[in-house]
């Protein structure tokens, strides 16, 4: 019995010791702000209406902090519902802070749903 306490300490003692020893993180003072999450820019490409959409996504972390439509076959210069998607649905997604969740454009259902693909498809 006294054998199974003597190990016992010292099984509880190393995990101590092996805790102090651990790597220090940085983490921040209570009531301070989380260091920033270092940005990094994605492609995606999806099927929209006219063909493949290609964006190019900006993460900071899980966050996507901006979205561009760099590339499209849409039909934006003859249906105005394509050009407001185009603007609208990139803008929501950075607003939402992801692209679950977000709405398309009444009257541009492919293009929408093809800007929130290609953007869920980034990497």
């Amino acid at each position: 019995m006294k054998r199974n306490i003597a190990i016992l300490m010292v099984l509880v003692i190393s995990l101590f010791a092996l805790t102090a020893c651990g790597e220090k993180t940085d983490a921040p003072a209570e009531g301070g702000d989380a260091p920033a999450a270092e940005a990094v820019t994605l492609t995606g490409t999806a099927e929209g209406f006219g063909g493949p959409l290609t964006v190019e996504v900006t993460k900071e972390g899980d966050k996507i902090t901006n979205v561009v439509v760099t590339d499209h076959a849409e039909s934006a210069d003859e249906v105005p519902e394509v050009a407001d998607a185009l603007e609208k649905v990139p803008a929501a997604i950075v607003e939402a802070g992801t692209a679950d969740g977000v709405e398309g454009v009444s009257g541009a259902t492919f293009t929408s749903e093809a800007i929130i693909n290609a953007v869920k498809e980034a990497k």
